[in-house]
């Protein structure tokens, strides 16, 4: 009776400790359903296996250790697909006169930033995402550089119904890595929301192309400094901000020259989707 009653108290215990761990699993995992009803199942199967006995308790053991199994699995090829997401649009493969570059300058100049969102969205990192995370899922952020020999390349999305982003990052020619993005408060998109959707606005910046934007604000630089650059780097992000009386997506473009030794900026620019010049900086 003694052993029974020992068993009984440790077996409390220990029911008591899973049960922490699917209270906690689920604050931890709220965001995806998946990840959380395979905890739970784990968990709540572990507690029944703990109290029951005879061929149930025996039944119960294996299908704890095939969840588990299952979950180790499925963790595993979220991870593999997350960390190789697949290449942007610009990729560039290596040749006899440089290694594979995610994006290079000039021809970041040519880039569509549509096209860019969209090599993210057809990868199945996001298509993962996409089912643990339920919801509209839109765009957030887009940034490209080219100050480094391989380029870089960021693009971000969001999904209301969850508060949770996806974030892609590629460099140096390698393929896309993605993760998941919490969000304890709204996005910048939600703050400076605007009538235009962000794809309508990415259409309007693409429809010009960068190298309008580019050319605009050269041709401003030259006006106020009467000097002329060469631009060896440019780096091109969309933000949401509230600049006077606008309120919504702009597109934001750094050139950079080497003058002196030394990297320089040129300009720092930033337009409306639609051209409009919100400001610019130069050197003084």
């Amino acid at each position: 009776m003694a052993v029974d009653k020992k068993t009984f108290v440790q077996n409390i215990v220990v029911g008591f400790l899973v049960a922490a761990g699917l209270f906690f699993s689920i604050l931890l995992l709220s965001n995806s359903w998946m990840k959380l009803l395979l905890v739970g199942s784990i968990l709540v199967s572990g507690i029944v296996w703990l109290v029951s006995r005879g061929n149930l308790k025996r039944n119960l053991k294996y299908l704890v250790l095939s969840l588990m199994v299952f979950g180790i699995c499925f963790t595993s090829f979220e991870r593999y697909v997350l960390w190789n997401a697949g290449y942007p649009s610009t990729f560039e493969s290596a040749n006899m006169f440089w290694p594979a570059r995610t994006i290079s300058y000039p021809g970041i100049l040519n880039v569509s930033l549509t096209d860019v969102v969209q090599s993210a969205q057809k990868t199945a990192a996001f298509s993962l995402f996409n089912l643990e995370h339920p919801g509209n899922i839109t765009f957030e952020f887009l940034g490209l550089s080219t100050t480094s020999s391989g380029g870089r390349i960021e693009v971000g999305f969001y999904n209301e119904a969850t508060n949770t982003g996806l974030g892609f990052i590629s460099s140096d020619g390698y393929p896309f890595h993605a993760s998941v993005i919490p969000y304890t408060g709204q996005p910048s998109s939600r703050i400076f929301s605007q009538q235009l959707s962000s794809e309508e606005s990415l259409r309007q910046i693409d429809d010009l192309g960068i190298q309008w934007f580019y050319d605009y604000a050269y041709e401003i630089y030259q006006n106020k400094t009467s000097n002329s650059a060469n631009t060896m780097g440019l780096e091109v992000n969309t933000q949401w901000q509230e600049y006077g009386e606008y309120r919504g997506m702009i597109l934001q473009m750094t050139a950079w020259q080497w003058k002196n030794d030394t990297i320089q900026y040129v300009f720092i620019a930033a337009f409306q989707p639609d051209g409009t010049l919100l400001y610019i900086n130069t050197p003084n």
